[in-house]
């Protein structure tokens, strides 16, 4: 999804998260767009790439603006911090373990 704005600003969403394959019934598929409060696009565009052959069938296509849970914003900075905490221990860990080996010559 291609959302373009006055100013000629281009924000791209990719999506759906696991993309989909071979043959198969009706299937939900979605892309989530995250625009900051107050801005609004003058054109949202459905951008579609197949690789390979095939036939896409579209139907009932909805745009829709949900308000973003702080929520998810919450665990997304705890997730992102606990992640840099255990690479700081990492390095730290790997720090000492080379200044052993380097006084041990």
């Amino acid at each position: 999804m291609i959302a373009k704005f006055p100013d000629g600003e281009e924000l791209i969403s990719r999506g759906p998260r696991v993309p989909i394959s071979g043959t198969t019934e009706w299937r939900t598929a979605e892309t989530v767009l995250y625009l900051d409060k107050g801005t609004a696009p003058e054109r949202i565009r459905l951008n579609l790439i197949v690789e390979g052959e095939g036939t896409v069938w579209l139907d009932s296509v909805v745009l829709e603006a949900i308000p973003l849970r702080l929520n998810y914003l919450f665990w997304g900075y705890v997730v992102v911090l606990l992640v840099l905490m255990i690479y700081i221990y990492d390095l730290l860990r790997k720090n000492r373990q080379l200044k052993k080996e380097l006084e041990t010559f």
